[in-house]
């Protein structure tokens, strides 16, 4: 079970709360800080919602930020999606967010399962990851129905337009 304290920023995004933060990898590879639901459709007896992890792709993400460590090139700006059905503790004035997985139980990977089995794969091959900091969004009080619906919508309807004309303008 994992118990952390990290600085946190509070979004209300209609009934949803999110808690948005930078978490440690050491902290992430803790036993029971997250777990990812597959849907495997050669086994009749998963009921998840994520995709079988391809790990080809992790062990490239992993190659990719052991590299960037040796040439201080490391990055990964993009956070992943984790949450929980229970609320967590966080202190407004402080700015402080306690995760207690013993009480939440492990969260679930929403969006982002790649991006964590990358990170614990160069853990294992280089404990510099360890220290490392990933971008976090939690979602907290969301029943598991709703983490399925909210998986497909990041997967299938949100798109990052990479179209950008001469027309473009960052004041409009």
């Amino acid at each position: 079970m994992a118990k952390v304290s990290v600085r946190a920023a509070r979004a209300k995004q209609g009934n949803l709360t999110l808690y948005t933060t930078g978490i440690r990898v050491s902290d992430l590879v803790k036993d029971n800080f997250y777990s990812v639901e597959t849907l495997d459709p050669t086994d009749t007896t998963d009921s998840g919602y994520q995709r079988v992890l391809n790990e080809t792709r992790a062990r490239r993400l992993s190659d990719y930020l052991i590299n960037g460590l040796d040439t201080s090139d490391c990055f990964l700006p993009t956070s992943v999606f984790l949450a929980t059905s229970e609320e967590l503790d966080y202190d407004e004035h402080s700015g402080l967010l306690l995760i207690d997985t013993e009480k939440t139980g492990a969260f679930s990977v929403v969006d982002g399962q790649h991006r964590l089995e990358g990170l614990r794969l160069a853990a294992e091959r280089d404990n510099r990851l360890l220290h490392f900091e990933m971008p976090v969004n939690i979602a907290v009080q969301l029943p598991h129905l709703h983490q399925m619906c909210h998986f497909l919508i990041v997967n299938s309807t949100q798109k990052v337009s990479t179209n950008l004309s001469n027309n473009a303008s960052c004041h409009d």
